[in-house]
């Protein structure tokens, strides 16, 4: 890929990336310092980039695995039991706020049903864009959705308790 295939079809996706990064840092700089580093990544890929379907998609899944990379560093691990203890959350700075806390539940699931979930309630893609993205079937789709709703929605009620 030529530097002004990938500037037409990459350099457009900023405000996003930039808005999804910062959901996940909360952080303008770092959220400006995820962003580049995906473009970083992207540009050292650009060989591979004319096979990706879905160029936006595969931004996206980028720079979330960056980000949930960089709040494993930087955040003290929670477990599934700690999210039953609401006490232990709040504790962690930064983590009182109850979508910190479904951020963190998300971060526990199964990475085909976060990534499916990601894309299908905060990106708004289609179920056919998430399939294709992910190569799975419709049934396998809906399946993995449910499946995260549930654990999502057991596990806030048990921190919510707590």
């Amino acid at each position: 890929m030529k530097e002004d295939e990938f500037k037409n079809i990459f350099i457009p996706y900023h405000p996003k990336l930039y808005r999804i990064a910062f959901r996940f840092v909360q952080d303008s700089d770092v959220a400006s310092d995820m962003v580049q580093e995906v473009y970083i990544k992207l540009w050292s890929q650009r060989n591979k980039l004319g096979s990706i379907k879905n160029p936006e998609a595969y931004s996206v899944t980028c720079l979330r695995n960056l980000c949930l990379d960089h709040l494993k560093k930087t955040k003290k691990e929670i477990s599934f039991e700690q999210l039953s203890d609401k006490k232990a959350i709040e504790e962690v700075q930064d983590w009182s706020d109850e979508t910190k806390v479904i951020q963190k539940i998300l971060e526990t699931l199964p990475e085909q049903q976060r990534t499916a979930f990601w894309l299908k309630h905060w990106e708004e893609y289609s179920n056919e864009e998430i399939e294709e993205q992910l190569g799975m079937s419709a049934i396998n789709l809906r399946v993995s959705l449910s499946r995260a709703r549930k654990t999502i929605k057991e596990q806030f009620l048990k921190w919510r308790k707590g």
